[in-house]
């Protein structure tokens, strides 16, 4: 009535993307296509109208998701995670990728086969994984002994050096 009364199609053919309320009181979405005569009187009008109170409710939602969003990255990166404030821990699936993420931080890489390390090279690599907690894990010495191809006593040696002079020697 009030598109009728206010006479916009005498200038227009259409009107689209208004917004208009129905009978229950939803928000919609209305585009209102005027029928004329040749001589431009309105005969008659084709109205869509869209319900977009579910995604108004969509809308809300994703806001309040992003608000919740935004307070977690936004939070104090400041906090003290530990003594020196560093994080230390990754992930890993399995112990084997530790072992060869170890080996990756010492060497630089890892072969598609078991490349043959040098002694210095094998007690950096357990001297991480040895910083790294790796032998609290089951079956950790026999692993790491697969990966070297080498006896679990060798390794055990190596913990012991490691243990001895707390560091590996550089040479």
């Amino acid at each position: 009535l009030q598109i009728i009364k206010s006479k916009q199609y005498k200038q227009k053919d259409f009107l689209a993307n208004y917004t208009s309320k129905s009978m229950n009181g939803k928000l919609l979405n209305s585009s209102s296509f005027f029928i004329k005569d040749e001589n431009e009187k309105l005969i008659g009008m084709i109205c869509v109208n869209t319900d977009k109170s579910k995604y108004i409710e969509l809308e809300k939602t994703l806001q309040s998701s992003l608000i919740s969003i935004q307070q977690f990255l936004n939070q104090d990166i400041n906090v003290e995670l530990s003594d020196d404030n560093t994080i230390n821990e990754n992930l890993y699936l399995t112990a084997e990728n530790s072992i060869e993420q170890a080996v990756i931080e010492t060497v630089g890489r890892l072969g598609k086969t078991n490349v043959n390390f040098t002694k210095i090279q094998k007690l950096e690599i357990v001297e991480k994984l040895y910083n790294k907690g790796f032998f609290e894990l089951k079956d950790s010495i026999g692993r790491l002994a697969k990966f070297f191809n080498m006896s679990e006593v060798s390794i055990y040696k190596y913990l012991q050096e490691i243990k001895n002079n707390g560091e590996v020697n550089k040479k």
